[in-house]
């Protein structure tokens, strides 16, 4: 099932990996965004390693000892727990409320809400116990917030599911940001020991209130600019290594900001 989810996420972005981030703006109806609110963002939540290179026996052993501390401890599975994806939602609200003419409500406001929590509840039952226990599995949102797997920009009854969120929380348009995290090796030779780049890149999408997609977007993949330490070709959860990936969101963030300020009519 995992598998299945992240061939439709890599189909639903490929216009816009392929042609740019201006691709994924729909010049026809972005206009209509004017105040939006963030209504579920997610990252993976294990670090993706976009070039490994350590040896065999070395990579095998790091997996090896991977697993064992997610055995002994469940939550190590997920990586910066709900840290990194709250400081991404912080990060989003920040700066797409610099982008021109738009204002982002409170996202606590929002999580809070009656409204939006009647839309969490609803969105459960319609993905299921076990769609539940591999969102949770895979994926980590902040405190909350929900992981809402929008993969087809034609998907009339999602389409009008978040039209009709729109009118429930008094915004024109909903955003859902999904982040990719992963590492990139810095040194060239197989070994143990070194260092990587903590990279992310997002997926925003934007609906307005008319159930039109404004944004379906896929940014570039931003390094962080403070590498961080690795044993066994694997970066460890820490206080460094979290603080090196807000780095990166932070700047994936501002990424989608000049971007749209940009493109914005």
């Amino acid at each position: 099932m995992n598998r299945a989810i992240r061939v439709a996420a890599v189909v639903a972005v490929l216009p816009a990996m392929a042609f740019g981030l201006n691709v994924g703006v729909k010049k026809d109806h972005v206009g209509k965004v004017k105040n939006l609110a963030l209504i579920s963002v997610y990252s993976n939540a294990e670090i993706i390693k976009s070039d490994s290179r350590a040896g065999g026996a070395v990579a095998a052993l790091g997996f090896l000892k991977k697993k064992k501390d997610e055995k002994n401890n469940p939550d190590a599975g997920h990586f910066g727990g709900k840290d990194l994806v709250q400081h991404a939602l912080e990060s989003f609200a920040k700066e797409l409320g610099q982008v021109k003419g738009w204002t982002v409500k409170d996202p606590a406001t929002v999580v809070g809400s009656a409204e939006y929590q009647a839309f969490v509840e609803e969105y459960k039952k319609e993905v299921g116990p076990k769609g539940l226990e591999m969102t949770g599995k895979f994926r980590s949102t902040p405190e909350g917030m929900v992981a809402y797997l929008f993969l087809n920009n034609k998907d009339k009854k999602k389409l009008a599911q978040l039209s009709d969120l729109c009118g429930k929380l008094g915004v024109d348009s909903v955003a859902i940001v999904n982040l990719e995290l992963s590492q990139r090796s810095t040194f060239v030779t197989a070994g143990a020991a070194g260092n990587v780049i903590p990279v992310a890149s997002t997926t925003l999408t934007i609906v307005t209130q008319d159930g039109n997609v404004a944004v379906a977007a896929m940014g570039p993949k931003l390094d962080s600019p403070t590498p961080v330490s690795m044993t066994l070709d694997n970066i460890t959860d820490s206080p460094a290594a979290r603080q090196s990936y807000k780095q990166a969101i932070g700047k994936s963030a501002e990424d989608f900001r000049d971007t749209l300020n940009k493109e914005l009519p």
